[in-house]
């Protein structure tokens, strides 16, 4: 099975990886708000000098019991901090669905309460991808229903060609996480009816869009003119192991989003301008 990535980096022995689980760091990406811009949540991530986590959580050579205790830690550490700072904030969890599934996902909601009081749940937010779902997806329907009726929220990543979209309307996720390479002028014959129907469908059933690899001013554009509500990537702030100032790019935000809607009135008023000039030459014709 190809598994999308949720934690880590390059090689290590699985055995090593084993005896170093405890020295897995937890960092964090900021998520920003279209509106406020502001923080409005944290993607957690796990490191372990060069291990290839991702790789592990999937390679099913890997007894279950190590890929769940790994997962599991790096929530643990993240909950600890999240509850040690107190933010009103979401944190955004990435479960690996296989995994989360084997206990219907009680273990996973254990640690959640361990950490977060029940008027607080309504700032978890669990990322999985349901293309990534080995087994009947009314099972995991079921189990994700169960946590919604918390205040859990479920946000679906790595929407793209290979997701269900008749899964994803079954699952009803309160966030879709889309690739912000998606909108490049380059691959667009090729995926912009697919993210228009991601767009109707995320509409039609609530969904807000989470554009995340951002990296340049022309992403952000491309974001923002797409309907995006959350942003992240490394054009705005890289994860790091602590979190960051809600506001600290507040004004810069701002002041983007101004430049953009006056690049968009620019063009729509040469458009305008094109047709009316059009439209008096098919006259005097």
């Amino acid at each position: 099975m190809e598994c999308d990535t949720y934690w880590g980096f390059n090689n290590m022995d699985t055995m090593e990886l084993l005896t170093k689980l405890q020295q897995t760091e937890v960092r964090y990406e900021p998520i920003y708000s279209a509106d406020a811009h502001v923080v409005e949540g944290y993607e957690i991530s796990g490191v372990l000098e060069e291990a290839d986590i991702p790789a592990f959580l999937c390679d099913e050579d890997v007894p279950i019991e190590y890929r769940i205790e790994l997962q599991q830690l790096v929530m643990e550490k993240a909950l600890q901090q999240f509850k040690d700072e107190r933010l009103s904030v979401d944190l955004y969890i990435p479960i690996n669905p296989n995994l989360f599934m084997v206990d219907f996902g009680e273990s996973y909601f254990a640690i959640i309460q361990k950490y977060v009081s029940e008027e607080r749940l309504h700032h978890i937010v669990l990322m999985m991808a349901e293309h990534d779902y080995c087994e009947d997806i009314e099972q995991l329907h079921h189990a994700v229903r169960y946590l919604k009726t918390y205040g859990v929220k479920l946000c679906l990543c790595n929407i793209s060609s290979e997701s269900h979209l008749d899964y994803v309307l079954l699952l009803k996720p309160h966030i879709l996480k889309i690739d912000v390479t998606m909108l490049d002028y380059n691959s667009w014959g090729a995926n912009n009816d697919l993210f228009m129907t991601i767009s109707a469908l995320a509409l039609r059933i609530g969904s807000s869009l989470l554009f995340h690899n951002i990296e340049t001013i022309y992403h952000m554009q491309s974001a923002w003119k797409n309907g995006g509500r959350y942003y992240s990537g490394r054009y705005l702030t890289k994860p790091a192991a602590t979190f960051v100032e809600a506001s600290n790019l507040q004004q810069r935000l701002h002041d983007e989003s101004v430049r953009f809607i006056q690049a968009e009135k620019k063009l729509l008023k040469q458009r305008f301008e094109a047709m009316r000039k059009l439209q008096q030459e098919l006259t005097s014709i």
